[in-house]
């Protein structure tokens, strides 16, 4: 199988399906032979049977957090190739053949960016403005000086890449932080990077974000030092 489509779910009932049959539409339109995997990361409510009822293959994490999640994904998927993003609608799966194009033309990693400067796009009341205009530009700026992470939207959630590279990277972090984690660990895998321009949906979840936004921009912030601080020792002992 070459593709995995691993969406990551807690309490996502009234998106989960239209998620999963968004990523059948369009891993069936490139041809593309793969599967849609939804992570139910302990749903209180239908998620998990709402995504099997509408073609996709349920696994349960049963560590909590979103890194838990996707890694628990990534380990049961079958695919060459994985494709991530999360289950609210937010994003768009029929972006799923651009990224798996630019895979097979040699990325071992395919990162999506939101920032208009660079192609992306925001709807309206999509991303709230702290995390638009603060949060997430001072985060890349980091990850970029920091990190030498080649990314202009370094907490973007739809991201594809191959399934081996993203084992051996042997990341850690099982909340919210797991986006930098990743990032800084290819890096440090000299990992090949793609950047592809996409368009933020506002979400339909119908209740409040997963992400909190001083605990998890704390969390991001306090890895991108560590992981700073980490690569310092180990340039040191080589």
């Amino acid at each position: 199988m070459k593709v995995s489509v691993v969406i990551p779910c807690l309490n996502e009932e009234q998106t989960v399906a239209a998620c999963v049959l968004e990523a059948l539409e369009a891993l069936h339109q490139a041809g593309l032979s793969g599967e849609v995997l939804v992570v139910d990361n302990g749903s209180s409510d239908y998620t998990a049977q709402e995504a099997f009822k509408h073609g996709a293959r349920v696994v349960h994490a049963a560590a909590r957090g979103y890194g838990s999640a996707i890694a628990h994904g990534v380990r049961e998927a079958t695919g060459k190739y994985i494709f991530v993003a999360d289950g609210d609608c937010s994003y768009d799966f029929k972006e799923i053949p651009g990224f798996i194009a630019q895979l097979e033309a040699g990325a071992d990693l395919v990162i999506g960016c939101r920032a208009s400067l660079y192609g992306g796009r925001v709807d309206h009341g999509a991303m709230p403005i702290l995390h638009r205009y603060l949060g997430n530009p001072i985060l890349t700026i980091l990850g970029r000086l920091l990190l030498a992470i080649p990314s202009h939207d370094l907490c973007c959630g739809m991201r594809a890449f191959n399934r081996e590279a993203f084992l051996g990277m042997k990341i850690q972090s099982t909340g919210m932080e797991f986006a930098v984690e990743m990032l800084a660990k290819a890096v440090q895998s000299e990992l090949v990077f793609a950047e592809r321009p996409i368009t933020l949906r506002k979400d339909r979840r119908g209740r409040s974000s997963h992400l909190k936004t001083w605990p998890d921009g704390l969390k991001h912030l306090w890895s991108i030092l560590k992981l700073c601080w980490e690569t310092r020792i180990l340039q040191r002992t080589c």
